[in-house]
């Protein structure tokens, strides 16, 4: 990792939801561990960037304490802007490297490390794990990102193709267009377009067209990018007296794979390693984002449903039906956000998922939600506790894959549009600036001109007819200054008449979206 190109090219920093310490400290607690909750821990991202995932954690936080590190001066710069503008006090920006952290810092309920392990030398990467070691609260959890083996074999060829087409040209933009060129020419040109290599040449590229010129850059073409086999990464984290939790993402499920598939490799592995290993080859795993605990901690691996019972829960998709039948156990698709289909069939689970979505994006504990659930199935031979730790198991499974997601605590955000409504001072900032915002569910949401427009405005002290006096404004303001070429101008013709309506409208899709506060 070269500080200079990361100057030249800054890398792409955004909220990252696995990263939240709520996703990472429920996780911790289903297992046995006394993490921190999110509302009151101390946060450390090595590698921060700009710092914006941090930066939006701290905004929905406060009482909470974010540090960051980065060796790019130009990168903490744009972050400590931000922080500044945002009137944040809970973040602390540094520019740093990984060697330099002591005990001086103090210690931390959660470390993370994303886009940082696999582009950094072997000495950087013994030194997060020996970090994470000694900073690590003892109920702490550490979060590291990187690529992985077999996976990563392919995508090497892709790497070493674009790398080598680029010797000699130092420019970074440059270097990046060429890169991008010479994969596509390949592609195009391939003789044998069905064969496994031009198949997998035509998928990074595919891959590559929706990723930004940072990520092509930081990725493929600076020095160090050394994937590795995840026995190997676990081998040396035991190194440093560090055992393995589970994955922020993507978590191994031996249920998804057919009965004697799930069998044979039970059978073949000696422990939990050794399995998530043989998954590995078995799916070309290319990326983890691995979570590691001190390894004096017991963990419990089989969470009762009584501590499945102490949290809350939300929907991660929408039913596909209109109206699903939750009483028979007749099958419904559910479409998750990255547009994966689930299959249900139990009726608790399925009236769940159909109540957790019209409470979107509220999070419902897990008694309100067993209460409603059960009477939306209206079977009077229902055995009660059967059903209610069949709904544990299935949202604990639900949360390991995704269709559901599990916390400790409410995200600080109102579905109420109140008088005068009001957003955080960070996203009026970013709305200004940015077509995307983050919302408190720690997730980018893009917007349209003329709604970042309204976004700006929302601080608390205009009510609705306010709103729509200072939006008639503002917008007659940016549409002067746009001049009429600008084809941005049509975002913002919103019919007079129709604003007080539009704005109604909008501000409660804002509190939909999670955009709103109290």
């Amino acid at each position: 990792m070269n500080n200079s190109s990361y100057d030249e090219i800054q890398y792409e920093s955004k909220p990252h939801y696995p990263m939240h310490a709520d996703c990472l400290g429920t996780l911790g607690h289903l297992f046995g561990m006394r993490t921190a909750p999110a509302g009151k821990c101390r946060v450390l991202e090595l590698g921060c960037a700009t710092a914006m995932n941090i930066i939006c954690m701290a905004d929905g936080l406060p009482e909470s304490e974010f540090v960051g590190i980065d060796l790019s001066p130009s990168q903490i710069e744009a972050g400590q802007q931000l922080v500044d503008a945002a009137g944040l006090k809970n973040v602390r920006l540094h520019t740093a490297s990984i060697m330099d952290l002591d005990e001086s810092w103090g210690e931390f309920d959660y470390i993370l490390a994303h886009g940082v392990f696999s582009w950094v030398p072997d000495f950087v990467q013994e030194g997060v794990f020996a970090l994470c070691r000694r900073l690590l609260k003892p109920h702490g959890i550490a979060y590291i990102s990187y690529n992985t083996y077999p996976g990563w074999h392919q995508r090497a060829v892709a790497r070493e193709l674009m790398q080598y087409h680029c010797t000699g040209i130092d420019d970074p933009q440059l270097k990046t267009q060429q890169a991008r060129a010479i994969l596509s020419f390949m592609v195009k040109s391939a003789p044998f377009p069905n064969s496994p290599h031009a198949r997998v040449l035509a998928e990074e590229a595919d891959t590559l067209e929706r990723a930004p010129d940072s990520y092509v850059f930081h990725e493929h073409l600076e020095d160090s990018n050394t994937p590795l086999y995840f026995h190997q990464f676990m081998q040396r984290a035991g190194e440093h007296e560090l055992q393995y939790l589970g994955e922020a993402w993507q978590h191994m499920q031996l249920d998804d794979l057919p009965a004697e598939v799930s069998e044979s490799l039970q059978g073949i592995s000696h422990d939990l390693i050794q399995l998530e290993q043989y998954a590995d080859f078995l799916t070309n795993r290319i990326f983890r984002r691995t979570l590691l605990c001190r390894d004096d901690v017991e963990l419990d691996r089989s969470p009762s449903a009584d501590v499945i019972g102490s949290l809350l829960a939300s929907a991660l998709g929408q039913p596909a039906s209109p109206e699903p039948d939750v009483r028979t156990a007749k099958e419904e698709k559910f479409k998750l956000h990255d547009g994966v289909v689930v299959h249900l069939t139990f009726p608790i689970v399925k009236a769940a998922l159909v109540h957790l979505f019209k409470c979107w994006p509220q999070m419902v504990p897990f008694d309100e939600l067993f209460a409603v659930s059960l009477a939306a199935i209206e079977d009077p031979a229902a055995d009660r506790e059967q059903q209610r730790a069949l709904l544990a198991a299935m949202l604990l499974r639900g949360h390991l894959t995704h269709f559901v997601a599990l916390h400790r605590q409410p995200f600080a955000f109102s579905l109420e549009v109140s008088e005068r409504p009001k957003t955080s001072q960070l996203v009026r900032v970013l709305a200004a600036q940015w077509a995307m915002v983050p919302s408190r569910r720690h997730k980018l949401v893009p917007v349209p001109l003329a709604e970042r427009l309204l976004l700006t405005l929302l601080d608390g002290t205009r009510d609705l007819p306010t709103l729509a006096r200072d939006f008639a404004a503002a917008r007659a303001d940016n549409v002067s200054a746009s001049g009429d070429a600008d084809s941005r101008v049509a975002d913002l013709l919103v019919d007079s008449d129709e604003l007080p309506a539009w704005i109604e409208t909008t501000l409660k899709q804002f509190a939909w979206q999670a955009l709103l506060i109290a």
